[in-house]
């Protein structure tokens, strides 16, 4: 095992604070949050062995070979018990899903079904705003791998 590992996950900003936001600051509140993002990406990638960059689009979408990666990074053993948390956490498929108590659930609870989290900004962000997002962030998005 390296003697310093660090993983960094990366997520898109565009559903960042929405609720702080508003036409009059997002250009403002972008830049700044990208701006920390792009350097601690940087600042935490010099050393590229010890540090594995994430995507949070990664974890989403394929869960159980993530959580290997990253075992395997880490230099420790994966156990089957992981792959069973991860289904039980990531497919949310409760049988009562209609019900009061679902919903609450659903809003404070840590298990969703993965792939419906990852793009949900897009249906709840103006296109204008997702515009100016990707225009103050791109460094750090092309950084990071993403395609704008």
């Amino acid at each position: 095992m390296a003697s310093r590992l660090k993983i960094e996950l990366i997520k898109a900003r565009q559903n960042t604070y929405p609720f702080l936001v508003n036409d009059k600051n997002i250009k403002e509140m972008s830049q700044q949050l990208c701006n920390r993002m792009y350097v601690n990406l940087n600042w935490d990638t010099r050393d590229s062995d010890d540090v594995m960059v994430v995507r949070f689009e990664e974890v989403a979408t394929n869960p159980k070979l993530m959580a290997r990666l990253l075992y395997d990074h880490l230099g420790m053993d994966y156990a089957p018990e992981i792959d069973v948390w991860i289904s039980r956490s990531v497919n949310n498929t409760s049988e009562d899903s209609d019900t009061p108590l679902a919903e609450w659930n659903q809003l404070f609870s840590t298990q969703r079904k993965s792939r419906d989290v990852i793009y949900s900004w897009r249906r709840s962000l103006p296109w204008k705003w997702i515009k100016i997002i990707q225009e103050n962030c791109r460094d750090v998005l092309e950084t990071s791998g993403y395609v704008i």
